[in-house]
């Protein structure tokens, strides 16, 4: 646990930084993490955008989803230092950084039981405000290495894609890529997990081909070509039609109605309005502008919808049809395009 103090203090350093790095335009535009005005969603829109643009085109595309086993954790202190001073931060600065992350210590307490105090050599703690920016300054320049692909960077999500008329042109340069990728993790000592990083074939328009090439890391192996992969909170499936990531909706939504339905004795219609505002709405609500075009196979969510009515019975939950709520947010977001503080990937849709 933090003191509050400490707290507030970190706070307003990190708000200097971030507007240091707003001001200077210090941080690549193809990193979504931790920035004002972004967030996964943003993300996820300039991602699949990309894609399905280069599916409606009959183009193959492929990803690599890179996933990095104890990111925030690796972080090299003497790295990190180094990337702040060729930012332009003044030597007190970076001498308060240097401070910061020098004797630091951690211990374990259990059953009233203090183990002793173990160095902190490396990482960035991920609890105070100021670690996620650390470690944004820390990957920054990845976005620099991918060549012929495209990357989008959050925090330590990273999805690497390119597209083409060739399958087997589409693949060499995603490896070529990838390579640069991973020699430029490596030279951040960050490794990748290689059971969580994956490939994915979308095929949108085109025939799923027979056999694929495999994609390998450094170390020879093999990535796995999977059909459905969670990216920043939603099922991306191989023809865009975003079916697995409903059914995983729904699925997260009957086990919180059913829960909610076998206690229902118990709560005041208050309280299960409030049960389902907090519990059931923020489910969809969540990138709903994304999978909007999946409007044909969102009806059945729509069901699941009904059954928080009839949970809340007196209670209405003031919650109109699925369609109007996502033109709602789809016309937000569209209005939002144009301002200088939306990011700069999304900002191209307003022209």
């Amino acid at each position: 646990m933090l003191p509050c103090l400490y707290k507030v203090y970190e706070s307003q350093i990190n708000k200097q930084i971030t507007h240091h790095f707003e001001s200077h335009r210090t941080f690549s535009t193809m990193q979504s993490g931790f920035k004002a005005g972004h967030g996964c969603t943003s993300a996820t829109l300039k991602v699949l955008n990309d894609i399905i643009t280069a599916t409606d085109k009959m183009h193959y595309c492929a990803a690599v989803i890179i996933d990095l086993a104890k990111a925030f954790d690796s972080v090299n202190h003497h790295i990190l230092i180094g990337r702040l001073n060729s930012l332009g931060f003044s030597n007190d600065c970076r001498a308060w950084f240097t401070s910061y992350f020098s004797d630091r210590v951690q211990c374990v307490k259990s059953d009233g039981l203090l183990s002793g105090p173990l160095a902190i050599p490396m990482g960035v703690p991920q609890g105070p405000i100021i670690g996620p920016t650390r470690f944004s300054v820390y990957i920054n320049d990845v976005a620099l290495v991918a060549g012929d692909s495209l990357i989008h960077l959050y925090a330590d999500d990273t999805i690497l894609y390119t597209s083409g008329l060739s399958l087997d042109t589409v693949l060499t340069n995603l490896q070529t890529s990838f390579n640069a990728v991973q020699l430029s993790f490596r030279g951040l000592q960050l490794l990748l997990n290689s059971s969580k990083t994956k490939c994915k074939l979308f095929n949108r328009s085109l025939p799923a081909p027979i056999r694929l090439s495999s994609i390998t890391n450094l170390d020879g192996s093999d990535l796995e070509y999977v059909d459905n992969y969670q990216y920043l909170g939603v099922w991306l499936d191989c023809k865009i039609s975003f079916q697995t990531h409903i059914k995983h909706l729904q699925s997260k939504m009957k086990s919180r109605i059913c829960f909610l339905f076998r206690n229902k004795a118990s709560f005041t219609h208050a309280a299960k309005h409030t049960l389902v505002k907090l519990n059931i709405l923020p489910i969809l609500d969540f990138g709903n502008v994304i999978y909007k075009i999946a409007s044909n196979t969102t009806q059945q969510i729509g069901r699941s919808l009904s059954q928080c009515h009839s949970f809340c019975h007196q209670s209405p939950i003031y919650y109109p049809p699925l369609r109007p709520v996502r033109s709602r947010w789809l016309a937000l977001a569209s209005y939002s395009l144009p301002n200088p503080l939306a990011p700069g990937h999304l900002q191209v849709f307003a022209r």
